[in-house]
């Protein structure tokens, strides 16, 4: 076994599987302001941690506005401790997995040295001593962290701000992740989908890769108006016609943080491309400061970004559900894998949508067979074949003895030195 596959094994090792019919899955993102601990939906999520349900809370990124967690020498460490402590508040006595995803904020705002802000952030969360608080990916890395929460839930965390990070961060050759480029990133996602295919995955992270939010150049008449508001909430200098030009280039051109940047759409592209091989996942993130449900291609994509700010959110295209409130979703996940997709806004349940049961996958009757006989016939290679004039200038070249079929013994994974495990495809 591995270094990394050992250390990830201890990380995960006090978040325990639970074999209970149910599992409640509550996503909040973008809940780093100390305000957090007055929101109208506290007094609701708690009552719905009371319940018998096993559960998991997942902080969806920007867990501390507006730059992370300084060090500890810094004048503003102790106010970004007390906002991460009245996140972790909103949940008191809470044992179930807890875990913190990084978002650009946690980075210093997807700043230079961002990377020793996010390592602040994981120190801190660790000095406190509780197995069941956890920021991952760990140490900056982008993951996938695979976290197994019950028999039929799996959750797949991964860092999408370490992909956008346009400084230091741990990459290339040098770096000691399991993944160290962005192809990495997305073989190693789908090697964990594919091993989980018959569960309901949630994969969570900071950034969407589909919202009709901020972030994906819809704005409101606000917007365009006053847009300084963008900087400032109390900025209200009226500019008409002119203001509209700060939304139109995010629209088209975007900073890293929206979907039109050429690396952002990078990401969202190939991410979809691949969640769409995967029919019935969720892919949950925050970033935009809405609850949203768009589902596209039988993918489900959960945006809970109202933790502690509401903003622009339109019901567009592929949406089923979009509202501009503080709020949270839970993901309850009965034992045959049915879910239903709870949204609360502010102090009530305003939207509900429950996705079918997951189909079991067909094994491969071909496949089957083969391992079955124990030999199958192959030749060792076809790229000798040749029509006569190329054989009459270039000669036989053992071509025949190339093309030769034989019976070769199968390589039974499952029985081989008695049964191995494939733990992550190689490179090269």
């Amino acid at each position: 076994m591995s270094k990394a596959a050992l250390r990830l094994l201890l990380i995960l090792a006090p978040l325990q599987l639970f074999a209970q019919d149910n599992f409640n899955v509550y996503l909040i993102g973008d809940a780093g302001l100390k305000t957090v601990q007055n929101a109208a939906y506290k007094k609701i999520l708690q009552q719905q941690l009371n319940d018998s349900v096993p559960s998991a809370i997942v902080f969806l990124g920007d867990n501390i506005y507006p730059k992370g967690m300084p060090g500890s020498n810094s004048r503003k460490r102790a106010e970004a401790e007390e906002i991460l402590k009245a996140s972790i508040d909103l949940a008191p006595g809470f044992t179930g997995p807890m875990i913190f995803i990084p978002g650009n904020h946690d980075w210093k705002g997807g700043r230079q040295d961002g990377i020793n802000f996010i390592r602040n952030q994981q120190a801190w969360l660790d000095s406190l001593h509780r197995d069941n608080v956890k920021l991952l990916p760990q140490n900056g890395c982008p993951g996938p962290v695979e976290v197994p929460l019950s028999d039929q839930v799996v959750l797949i965390v991964i860092d999408t701000q370490w992909w956008l990070h346009p400084w230091d961060k741990p990459e290339g050759e040098t770096s000691l992740c399991d993944c160290k480029t962005q192809a990495d990133l997305i073989v190693q996602l789908d090697d964990a989908l594919r091993r989980n295919q018959n569960k309901r995955v949630i994969v969570a992270a900071h950034h969407p890769v589909i919202t009709y939010g901020e972030h994906g150049g819809v704005y409101s008449l606000k917007d365009h108006i006053f847009p300084f508001t963008d900087l400032n909430k109390k900025l209200y200098i009226p500019l008409p016609v002119v203001g509209s030009l700060y939304p139109m280039y995010r629209k088209i051109f975007g900073n890293i943080q929206d979907t039109s940047h050429p690396e952002y759409r990078k990401l969202k592209e190939q991410m979809m491309a691949l969640l769409e091989q995967y029919p019935g996942v969720i892919y949950a993130s925050g970033h935009d400061h809405s609850l949203q449900l768009i589902e596209k291609d039988s993918v489900h994509y959960v945006i809970s970004g109202g933790g502690s700010k509401s903003g622009t959110a339109k019901k567009k295209k592929y949406s089923q559900y979009a509202e501009e409130a503080l709020g949270y979703v839970r993901v309850s996940v009965k034992h045959n894998t049915e879910s239903n997709i709870e949204y609360v806004a502010n102090d009530r349940v305003s939207f509900t949508k429950t996705i079918t049961a997951l189909r079991p996958g067909k094994k491969d009757s071909i496949a089957s067979l083969v391992i079955e006989a124990g030999t199958v016939q192959a030749n060792a290679s076809d790229q000798y074949e040749a029509g006569k004039s190329h054989k009459k200038w270039l000669g036989e070249n053992y071509r025949k003895e190339w093309a030769q079929k034989m019976n070769v013994p199968v390589f039974d994974i499952a029985k081989e030195q008695g049964g191995l495990t494939i733990l992550q495809r190689g490179g090269g």
